[in-house]
């Protein structure tokens, strides 16, 4: 599959469409994600706003997470060989049990 970064027309929001491609094969795990995502509501989880299926591919819309990712933030790390203070982490592991609640 693959997201885009679209924009609302009149309002100018900012939200990130994924189109993943749907077979018989996948199906069952793309709409799996779909009604997880549906389920939560945390500040630190991407708000789903909206999911559709345009022929043979789901269409999901998401919030737009300006600051990125913390897979991002991982990779980056992991590029200059620099480690986390652990406080960082200590707050990241928080927020993640937090939003498993």
């Amino acid at each position: 599959g693959r997201v885009l970064l679209v924009q609302h027309n009149e309002s100018g929001e900012k939200y990130v469409l994924k189109q993943i491609p749907i077979s018989e094969k996948n199906a069952a795990a793309a709409v799996g994600e779909v009604n997880v995502l549906s389920r939560l509501s945390h500040p630190n989880i991407t708000t789903l706003y909206d999911a559709w299926r345009a022929g043979s591919q789901l269409n999901i819309l998401m919030e737009f997470a300006d600051r990125g990712s913390l897979a991002e933030v991982i990779k980056t790390k992991q590029a200059t060989g620099t480690l986390f203070d652990e406080d960082v982490v200590l707050d990241w592991l928080l927020q993640i049990t937090a939003a498993l609640r």
